[in-house]
């Protein structure tokens, strides 16, 4: 890797992970000596919300495993008419933000929905909020809330689903038959269908996990005492050391559970070049993939289009251009907002994965995907404490240091690797300089850039290893013959190296934007006055605008979501056909 890449990389670490969340450290490790952190911790329970946290994410991942256990083996073992529709339509479910999950089941299952009313009249209570036990449930069951469980497996359960209906159309259709014959189907199912998606089930279960322990909105709107609610609460209104403190639990959580995740993600097989569906032909997959999708999404937004309406184009009330007046605003916001960190993301993505490809280092992919399992309340808190608090961080001591092990990372000789740290370390801490002197505050308070730096520390990383990877499949001889035709480095790039990468290209761009635009946990804390956010407009609006209106702006949101995806996926049909 080259000095430029190695020291553009290194100067992202360390103002994106290392030197905030150096700060946030600091300030905690202050707070404790200080002896003020244990008035601002009394009486949080910290062990019975984070047993609560682990009852919930378990509860989670159950529940996303009956959803994609069924439609992994319905889309990679059977055909039938319209299969490729319904397996673009299984991503849906995920491209929903889960706070807008959350405010659609309450429609269906809160106490005031309209299933639970009819339950009512039926003699069963039902209540999305209450815990398994009931609300004045004791042990056990008084800590275990199914209704966010079911609420953020419906969220993110295509993240088991798809990878494991990828895997299981690789099955040789020889070995399928072959089992089919001696075992019978279901024998074949336990034999050789299960064996060969379990890897895949097994990594989705843990990311579910991972997003159950930290996802802020979901568990907030519906009031469920784990400890992530109560680090939000502290970071926000009582003080930050002892927020750092008390989410230390979810950050080695977190932290242990990527190291899984990258330890099961080099025991995955290698993708197969010729993807090939094994099963027989059956109408009844079809119809049991529509009941899946229906349930985990069209229920939901069923529901918000109940209560919304219909559109009035010829007077009367219109819940959607009343909605739309008023946030106009937030719109337009939203989309620049969104737009500059998704182009600064597929820049850097491109550069980045193009460096980190010609070679590997484990411990830099553990330490990016750190900001990615982190949660997000805790990055967007040392950001902002980080560049825009009054005492502009903890000082040039924590830029140098952050420089320093930032450049070692990604440094190779002796030598390099000491030129790069000097470097990075020269950049940290003129940066740290612009901020104590005031230079660069005054962009950050006032402007766009702490949620899209927010955004950047979040996504980058997982961009970076996407494009990492499609740079490892180009083609060497090809890139070696164009090196020694003399051709410049563009025109090498645009002949031997954009041509396998550009479907990985669109697709982090594609996957910027949903993450981006769906994200609400750190640009709560990040986003300064004078700027709107649909995410966060729709949080409030919640607790003090009518529930039509609120079921209107998350329709619009939903479609704005999905509106590049569907771009796509008919220019993509159209270049097929």
């Amino acid at each position: 890797m080259k000095l430029p890449a190695r020291l553009l990389l290194g100067v992202l670490a360390a103002a994106l992970l290392f030197m905030p969340l150096g700060t946030l450290l600091q300030e905690s490790y202050s707070a404790l000596h200080d002896g003020g952190i244990d008035a601002a911790l009394q009486g949080s329970q910290i062990e019975v919300l984070l047993a609560n946290a682990i009852f919930l994410a378990l509860a989670t991942v159950f529940f996303a495993a009956l959803l994609a256990l069924p439609l992994a083996l319905w889309l990679g073992l059977h055909a039938w008419s319209g299969r490729g529709w319904l397996h673009a339509l299984s991503i849906v479910p995920l491209l929903i933000p889960a706070h807008i999950h959350t405010i659609a089941w309450t429609r269906v299952l809160g106490d005031r929905g309209w299933l639970s009313l009819w339950l009512g009249e039926q003699g069963f209570a039902m209540n999305i909020r209450a815990p398994l036990g009931g609300v004045d449930a004791t042990g056990v069951l008084g800590h275990i809330y199914l209704g966010p469980a079911w609420v953020m497996a419906c969220a993110f359960f295509p993240l088991m689903a798809l990878p494991a209906a990828a895997a299981l159309q690789r099955i040789d259709r020889d070995s399928m038959d072959a089992a089919r014959m001696s075992l019978g189907w279901r024998g074949a199912l336990r034999r050789v269908a299960l064996p060969a998606a379990a890897p895949q089930l097994l990594t989705g279960a843990v990311a579910i996990f991972a997003l159950a322990l930290v996802t802020y909105p979901v568990v907030s709107l519906l009031d469920t005492p784990v400890l992530v609610q109560k680090v939000y609460f502290v970071f926000s209104q009582v003080d930050q050391g002892a927020g750092m403190v008390l989410a230390l639990p979810l950050v080695l959580l977190s932290v242990v559970l990527l190291l899984v995740l990258l330890r099961l993600e080099r025991q995955l097989p290698a993708a197969a070049p010729q993807i090939q569906v094994v099963g027989r032909r059956s109408g009844a997959a079809g119809i049991g993939v529509s009941m899946i999708l229906l349930l985990s999404a069209g229920v939901p937004l069923a529901s918000l289009l109940r209560e919304a309406g219909p559109l009035a184009l010829s007077g009367g009330v219109d819940h959607y251009q009343s909605v739309f007046a008023r946030t106009g605003e937030a719109f337009s916001d939203s989309l620049l907002l969104v737009g500059s960190a998704v182009a600064l993301i597929a820049v850097g993505a491109l550069f980045a994965g193009r460096a980190l490809a010609q070679q590997r280092r484990p411990l830099l992919d553990a330490l990016a995907g750190v900001a990615f399992a982190m949660p997000p309340v805790v990055i967007g808190v040392a950001l902002l404490r980080h560049y825009s608090a009054a005492d502009a961080g903890s000082g040039l001591g924590v830029a140098l240091a952050a420089g320093a092990l930032a450049g070692a990372l990604h440094g190779g000789s002796l030598r390099s690797m000491l030129s790069c740290t000097l470097l990075v370390s020269l950049c940290c801490g003129a940066l740290q300089w612009s901020l104590q002197a005031g230079v660069a505050r005054g962009v950050l308070e006032g402007g766009a850039a702490l949620p899209i730096l927010g955004w950047l520390a979040l996504y980058l990383p997982l961009c970076v290893r996407l494009m990492r990877q499609a740079f490892a499949s180009v083609d060497a001889e090809a890139v070696g013959a164009a090196r020694l035709s003399g051709v410049s480095a563009l025109v090498r790039f645009r002949v031997a190296e954009w041509p396998a990468v550009r479907n990985a290209f669109a697709v982090v761009i594609l996957l910027a934007w949903v993450l981006c635009f769906t994200e609400l946990s750190a640009v709560l804390l990040l986003l300064r006055p004078g700027w709107q956010f649909l995410q966060i407009r729709i949080f409030n609006m919640v607790h003090y605008q009518s529930a039509g209106e609120v079921a209107a702006l998350c329709v619009l949101t939903v479609l704005a979501t999905l509106l590049p995806l569907a771009l796509a996926r008919s220019l993509f049909w159209r270049r097929r056909a």
